[in-house]
């Protein structure tokens, strides 16, 4: 079942979308077996340099496939790895009446690991609180798969967000070293919501061995996360 990408696709820009269903054609989609129930094997924590959590295509390639045993997208160089999407929208952006929703794409073939909804109240209702707060609901995704027994080496999270990607892949060290300011000394905007995702990284890297990644793509190889966060909208 491998499949070959561009090399600016990591591996889930898949051809048809699929959120809800029977896949398209005729086939019937396999129905999801049971996660591995073996004991976690504890791997050695992951050293990750202080300079960037970015994805590497020329070190991980961009090939990625579905695993009929998992029915998870792994990258097709590592497989113990996870390949989810995340996405946040907004409507009425800056405006009193703006709703944030997200979207959370792990499988067209693993439906119910699929996440979508409306961003809580308690979060500002905007496309970068939208992102930051998929990336929360991904995260819950990747610790209930290792919880379950799935032993994941390598967790590559895709979105179109600049602000997500840069924020936690570069910005993210200057800004636990400083108390999560900004360089006029006020705290930085989603600061709180960094730190978490921060912490829940590291924890993944030095808990369980599980490289965090994020990698920016286009909207069109980010479609299904798309539909999600839409979807939850309506």
């Amino acid at each position: 079942m491998k499949d070959e990408f561009d090399s600016r696709d990591i591996g889930q820009a898949l051809r048809k979308v699929c959120i809800r269903g029977r896949a398209p054609g005729t086939r019937k989609v396999r129905p999801r077996r049971g996660l591995q129930t073996s004991r976690i094997a504890k791997r050695q924590p992951v050293t990750i340099p202080k300079t960037t959590r970015t994805f590497n295509i020329e070190q991980h390639g961009a090939k990625a496939y579905n695993d009929p045993t998992s029915n998870l997208r792994r990258l097709e160089s590592d497989p113990a790895s996870l390949v989810v999407a995340v996405h946040g929208c907004c409507s009425a952006n800056a405006l009193s009446s703006a709703r944030a929703s997200y979207g959370v794409f792990v499988s067209e073939y693993a439906l119910n690991l699929n996440r979508n909804g409306t961003v809580p109240d308690p979060f500002m209702q905007t496309s970068q609180s939208a992102e930051l707060y998929a990336t929360m609901k991904a995260l819950d995704v990747v610790h209930d798969l290792i919880i379950a027994g799935e032993d994941l080496s390598h967790v590559v999270i895709k979105t179109i967000s600049s602000y997500l990607e840069k924020g936690l892949s570069s910005f993210i060290w200057k800004w636990a070293s400083n108390g999560f300011k900004n360089t006029e000394g006020r705290p930085v905007v989603n600061g709180r919501a960094f730190r978490f995702l921060h912490e829940r990284v590291v924890l993944l890297e030095k808990e369980y061995g599980t490289r965090v990644s994020f990698c920016l793509v286009r909207k069109d190889q980010n479609v299904q996360a798309g539909e999600l966060a839409r979807e939850a909208l309506n």
